[in-house]
Parts: C-alpha cells; structure tokens; sequence
C-alpha cells in the first residue's frame, strides 16, 4: 500500500510538470530524466507482467489488483517519459534494460521471469516512442 501511495505522489509530481518546468531547456538532462521515470515505467510494468504469467504458468496464486494497478501506473510513468524525452531511444533503453535483467532472473529464479523480460524486451515496440517531444533552446538576450 505505501508503494502505491509513493508512486501516485511521484506520478502527479511528475505529470503536474515539476519536473518538466525545471529541465525544460536542458534536452540531454531532459532525456536522463525520460530514462529514470522509464525505468520506474518499466518495474511496475514487470510488476503487473509478473502477476500475469505467474499464475499462467502456475507457481503464484492469481490477483487482479496488481495487474490493474500496475498496468495504470506503468502507462501513467510512460506518459510522462515520453513527454520529457526529445528522442525515443533512452525512455526505450529502459525498458530493454529491466526486460534483459527479468530474462537473467528467469535462468536465477522462477521460470516465468524469462516471460517477464521477454513481455518487457516487446513492450518498447508496441507502445508508441516515435513521436519525441521538440526540443526547446533557452536564449539570454530578449
């Protein structure tokens, strides 16, 4: 519950434009900022992907709250990395990243991690990067 609760406070921080007002005109602070917030797109989508395929595959006993809650903040944290990148490569990165470290869990843990990481390593090519946000250049003369 309280990991919720940290999510939702961070998300509307996040979606509020906290963080986009203060990294506005700083393109390469702006696509770190994407990848960390992708990152935290991609757990909690590893959190709801996990407690699909870990019933599927039987060892873990079946909850739809997880599913739904990840499913809604993971595509809330996507929203705003790709509000914040200039280019669809690092809030992609991220995703790659945390599929290839549920891939290696699969061969360390459960079996159904290697479905975990592979759900993350496809998740980048079907939700839709392709239109980065414009990059804005900040001047000091009027």
């Amino acid at each position: 519950m309280v990991t919720f609760v940290a999510f939702t406070f961070l998300l509307l921080m996040l979606y509020l434009g906290g963080a986009a007002a203060i990294i506005r005109y700083l393109p390469r602070v702006r696509n770190g900022a994407a990848f960390l917030v992708a990152v935290f797109s991609a757990y909690v989508f590893s959190i709801a992907f996990d407690n699909v395929w870990g019933p599927v595959l039987g060892g873990l006993p079946p909850s739809l709250v997880p599913v739904v809650a990840g499913i809604a903040y993971g595509l809330g944290f996507y929203s705003v990395a790709r509000r914040l990148a200039t280019s669809p490569n690092p809030a992609r990165a991220a995703f790659f990243v945390i599929g290839a470290l549920g891939v290696l869990a699969g061969f360390v843990g459960h079996k159904h991690n290697f479905f975990v990481g592979g759900s993350l390593l496809l998740l980048p090519l079907v939700l839709p990067f392709g239109f980065p946000a414009e990059s804005r250049r900040a001047s000091l003369a009027p």
